[in-house]
């Protein structure tokens, strides 16, 4: 695991919570479906504990890092604020802000979609 995603981790453990890591990458495996955390910063998730033998943990996705540097996520409108305390903290530790896209699923004809709700310091010209 990279310096970048260490120091990463670190911010969204402080600003979403213990629970929270930001380099989730799930593998499908032939006999079950393996929860890793990869070598570079992915999808945003949240371990939460089952109570179910042999199962312990499971992990909830509430988000996704667009750029690989952490300097842009998209995330669950509900954890808008924790995503703002992690943009002061990585503007702190690197000196840029970090873009934040607030999204929420909407159903369409039983399908779900993700609609943006709002986008924190983010520059149209610059995030396409």
């Amino acid at each position: 695991m990279s310096s970048l995603v260490k120091i990463v981790n670190g911010m969204i453990k402080k600003s979403f919570g213990r629970n929270f890591f930001g380099n989730h990458d799930p593998i499908i495996d032939p006999l079950c479906m393996d929860q890793i955390r990869g070598p570079e910063l992915k999808y945003i998730s949240r371990r939460t504990w089952l109570p179910i033998p042999f199962l312990w943990e499971d992990y909830e996705m509430i988000g996704e890092f667009q750029k690989k540097d952490g300097s842009r996520m998209m995330v669950k409108e509900q954890y808008a604020e924790s995503a703002k305390k992690y943009a002061r903290l990585y503007e702190q530790a690197y000196g840029k802000k970090a873009e934040i896209i607030l999204v929420k699923p909407v159903e369409h004809e039983g399908r779900y979609t993700l609609e943006v709700t709002d986008k924190i310091n983010f520059d149209p010209v610059k995030g396409k």
